[in-house]
């Protein structure tokens, strides 16, 4: 602090001189404690600029961190895990994932039958490839599959063969909605993957339905999940890709049910797994519709594919009768099956019994019931577990109108030891044909030899 200085006597003028150096020296001192509190007020104000500026870089800091959390935890991840694989980094946060698969069959066939009326068949041809896409959305059981197909004896177009939604509630109750397949035995239900031969035999061909739009409930019980159950309501029995004037009204009704009575039967029919012990599968099915006809009395196209044992349409004039049009009929097919595998060598064998009743007729009146049955035995074992399989098949449809029988075998070469990648050789002799389709290369009426060389890959 500034104090005044002491003075003592001395003459007028340099008493003078001396009160103004202290007077000066008081004044300097007094600005200088005032530039001194401007200082501090203004380090005091840079202070709090600094601190704002802090504070807005700390929020920006904030913010950026939390953008970088999102984008990680929405972030896809791509892994192959039998397929190719996207999923969210963070599935608990954002539930979300995709998986893709895809397959080809690449096929050579060939035919020579005994009847001039025969087609020769000698050509190279792609039977299914296949896209799927399966995975879930908002929620790990609110689920959904794609199946893109491809082949090149179908206008080599490309077709959404089977899609759907589904909500899983647990192991025993799943419901789905969407196109699928009509439960009409067990071997139409089995993926085409994982057959043992290059295709579904004869009898299957002539007694299955197709896919139909509409709802399905299956679900696994018992304590080792032994016993599984479907369920199904749908528009038809044959109604995939027809437009709605070309179906009724009236829905078709199918159940299923298998229990593995001993072991774990597992998928195909080949025992890739080499079952120590004896496992063994028994199921049923039944399926029903009121196939109903047209406003005006006339034929629906969703029933134009029935047909009888002799390969008639059973909607075409004269089928039953001389002058008569059968328009609407009640359909039910009844089927069982056992697949049975043991060290080795499997067994699967399905039973038909289809009846048709209470015929809608114009031109006439047909009364009483049509009963068809048929079945296939086939079998195989594993010369090389995990690689080579011999097999062979019979199977027959049996009925007032004609009976057909086929009798094949073949040779598996499970190349990485699954279906995944194989190469199947098969040879069937054919001895009339009821039902004609393009994936087995069958034509109504066949008799003769059907060779086919098929190779399978897929991922």
């Amino acid at each position: 602090m500034c104090a005044p200085r002491a003075v003592g006597p001395a003459p007028k003028v340099v008493t003078l001189l001396v009160a103004l150096t202290a007077w000066l020296h008081g004044t300097s001192c007094l600005l200088g404690q005032e530039t001194s509190a401007n200082g501090s007020l203004g380090q005091l104000s840079a202070q709090s600029d600094d601190t704002s500026l802090l504070q807005d870089l700390q929020r920006r800091l904030e913010a950026q961190e939390l953008e970088i959390q999102r984008l990680k935890t929405n972030a896809l991840r791509a892994t192959y895990d039998s397929g190719f694989l996207f999923q969210t980094s963070d599935p608990d946060a954002v539930p979300f994932a995709l998986k893709v698969n895809g397959r080809m069959q690449g096929r050579y066939t060939g035919f020579s039958g005994s009847g001039s009326s025969q087609t020769p068949r000698n050509h190279f041809e792609i039977e299914r490839g296949r896209l799927e896409f399966r995975g879930h959305m908002y929620d790990p059981q609110l689920q959904f599959f794609y199946n893109l197909d491809a082949d090149t004896d179908d206008n080599h177009d490309v077709k959404f063969h089977d899609f759907w939604i589904n909500y899983n509630f647990d192991d025993a109750f799943r419901l789905y909605f969407g196109k699928q397949k009509v439960a009409s035995g067990e071997i139409w239900l089995q993926a085409s993957t994982t057959l043992r031969f290059a295709d579904r035999d004869v009898a299957t061909t002539f007694f299955k339905a197709d896919r139909t739009i509409g709802l399905r409930a299956d679900g696994v019980l018992g304590d080792e999940g032994q016993h599984y159950y479907q369920a199904l309501v749908g528009n038809g029995l044959r109604s995939t890709d027809l437009e709605a004037a070309d179906i009724d009204d009236l829905f078709v009704f199918s159940l299923l049910h298998w229990t593995d009575l001993a072991g774990k039967v597992g998928s195909g029919y080949s025992d890739l797994a080499w079952h120590e012990d004896l496992a063994v599968r028994l199921g049923q099915s039944l399926t029903y519709t009121n196939q109903n006809e047209a406003g005006d009395s006339s034929v629906l196209s969703e029933a134009r594919w029935v047909r009888l044992g002799n390969g008639t349409p059973l909607t075409e004039t004269g089928a039953l009768s001389p002058g008569v049009t059968v328009n609407g009929f009640d359909y039910y097919l009844y089927t069982a099956f056992l697949i049975a595998k043991y060290q080795g060598l499997s067994v699967n064998s399905e039973f038909y019994y289809r009846w048709l009743n209470n015929f809608d007729t114009s031109g006439g009146s047909v009364t009483g019931d049509i009963d068809t049955r048929g079945f296939v035995v086939d079998v195989g074992y594993m010369l090389v577990p995990e690689s080579l399989e011999v097999m062979a098949r019979v199977d027959a449809v049996n009925s007032a109108f004609g009976d057909t029988w086929e009798f094949a075998a073949g040779i598996n070469w499970f190349i990485n030891g699954t279906h995944t990648h194989k190469l199947t050789l098969d040879v069937s002799e054919l001895d009339g044909v009821p039902a004609g389709s393009s994936s087995p290369n069958f034509e109504i009426g066949q008799v003769g030899t059907l060779f086919r060389l098929q190779y399978q890959v897929a991922f």
